[in-house]
């Protein structure tokens, strides 16, 4: 195992813009053998989720309901979701969470939806992905009083405080490092990510979204005619790697070993 076997923690490989390019950087991809969980958002692209599940093992699915998206879910959004996890046993619930960045943020609203689907998670002890912005003291709220699947949970591309990294840790959070963070002005996230514990670090890409620095992305895989380096594509995981071991004063290969064992123990991947 080395940096031929990675595990992406949480992207959205379903997303029109990564669809509609890649026939460009897929087969590379499979090539290395790289795995990656491929999390939904609502409940219109779940089906896009499962297609990607059903095409190829390299694709593990998450099924959820995005904070931005709350106002999309409605009459048996709930029932939908229990079919898509009974569909596939191995599957997550994720993309779920806690949002107050988002103008006009319906808290008590979010919760809701966020309790419902942390509860079904619990029940069919499947692991949970969690995204906060600017909400972290009211997710901790809402963790305390909620029981948690085997396994625990990801809290992914974490941007909250270090003082806070405890109190999640002893919630069962585990954290996935994006390359987003590799950014100069990102010090203090990198140096919660130099901090936690070996057996809770993930790495992960969120493509399409938090394209890395321009220094950081991998240029290793295809012609930049190929891939626009604007847009941001599970091509990066290795730089994304690279980069937390500079962080932590690893090797690559250890880093991606690392990670990858987790991100197994996490998620349920063969190892």
């Amino acid at each position: 195992m080395g940096m031929d076997d990675l595990i992406d923690a949480h992207c959205h490989w379903q997303d029109p813009r990564l669809e509609s390019r890649c026939s460009e950087w897929w087969p590379q991809i499979e090539a290395r053998g790289w795995r990656g969980m491929v999390n939904g958002t609502e409940p219109d692209d779940w089906e896009r989720v499962a297609a990607w599940a059903e095409q190829t093992p390299l694709a593990k699915p998450s099924f959820g309901v995005h904070p931005w998206q709350v106002g999309r879910t409605r009459g048996d959004w709930r029932e939908r979701l229990r079919s898509f996890l009974e569909r596939f046993p191995g599957a997550g619930v994720g993309e779920i969470g806690i949002d107050k960045w988002i103008r006009d943020a319906d808290l008590p609203r979010q919760k809701e939806i966020f309790r419902a689907q942390w509860n079904l998670a619990v029940e069919l002890n499947r692991p949970i992905t969690v995204h906060c912005l600017q909400a972290f003291g009211h997710l901790l709220e809402e963790l305390r009083g909620l029981p948690r699947p085997s396994g625990g949970f990801l809290l992914h591309a974490y941007g909250g405080p270090v003082e806070l990294m405890d109190q999640f840790l002893e919630c069962g959070a585990h954290f996935s490092f994006s390359g987003y963070f590799l950014q100069d002005r990102k010090v203090a996230v990198q140096e919660v990510f130099r901090k936690l514990p070996e057996d809770r670090l993930l790495v992960e890409t969120d493509a399409p979204h938090m394209l890395p620095p321009e220094s950081c992305r991998d240029q290793s895989f295809s012609d930049p005619e190929a891939v626009e380096c604007s847009l941001h594509h599970p091509a990066n995981l290795s730089a994304v790697v690279r980069g937390l071991a500079g962080i932590r004063g690893w090797t690559p290969v250890h880093t991606a070993l690392l990670t990858t064992q987790n991100a197994c123990r996490l998620f349920g991947w063969e190892g």
